[in-house]
């Protein structure tokens, strides 16, 4: 373990944490109980991790990361609060970002100063670099938050164009388009045609009404998108 040798407070780690010998912590950092460091960790000054495991990442100034992992080539700006979320390989937090109950794709990209609606998922690859570019639903039925959200392909997939595209995280499945009307159409279609992801096991009247539920909850994450 490196410590930076300077003046100011030295960091202090918990003794019931592992840390190898490869990460390099800030002055003034904290690393509390419930923490796991692997190597090539780099934690810069007056952060505090707690609750966490982090895997080859990077953490700026003064960055709180509470109840939470970071994979590998993880790197988040300064004064960003990461709390009870996940964050997966390549992806990139901008400065003086929030993300609670978020689940971050892997090489996702998120700009500075952004406070991510609570429970967002975000596929791979997701580009969000303003408020219009996310949105989430309340839970809907007994499955778990639609994610609406900008993403980037820098080339063309399977099942996806090069570029700019939208994409909808509903429960498993993943759907993408050229716009966000365009998503969000499909996730209709999936629906209204074959009752929405297997997770959702809707049935008879109770499909009624779930499937009123999605139609409205969509129209209301493409209001905040296209405003």
């Amino acid at each position: 373990m490196s410590i930076e040798e300077t003046e100011q407070e030295a960091p202090w780690v918990s003794p019931d944490v592992k840390v190898h010998e490869s990460v390099v912590l800030g002055s003034g950092s904290r690393v509390g109980h419930g923490c796991y460091l692997s190597e090539n960790v780099v934690i810069g000054p007056e952060v505090t991790i707690t609750h966490s495991h982090l895997y080859n990442a990077t953490v700026e100034q003064g960055t709180i990361v509470d109840g939470s992992v970071l994979w590998g080539g993880v790197t988040v700006g300064i004064e960003a609060t990461i709390r009870n979320s996940s964050v997966d390989s390549n992806a990139s937090i901008g400065d003086y970002v929030t993300l609670d109950g978020a689940e971050v794709g892997r090489c996702s990209v998120i700009g500075s100063r952004l406070v991510l609606p609570y429970g967002a998922h975000l596929p791979p690859g997701s580009d969000i670099r303003c408020d219009s570019d996310v949105a989430v639903s309340p839970p809907v039925g007994t499955g778990r938050r639609m994610t609406l959200a900008r993403v980037h392909r820098p080339v063309k997939g399977l099942y996806s164009s090069e570029g700019t595209r939208w994409a909808v995280q509903a429960g498993c499945v993943l759907f993408e388009g050229s716009t966000p009307q365009e998503v969000c159409d499909k996730v209709r279609w999936n629906i209204d045609r074959v009752g929405g992801p297997d997770e959702w096991a809707w049935e008879g009247s109770e499909l009624d009404t779930y499937r009123a539920e999605v139609h409205r909850e969509l129209d209301n994450m493409l209001q905040k998108v296209e405003n």
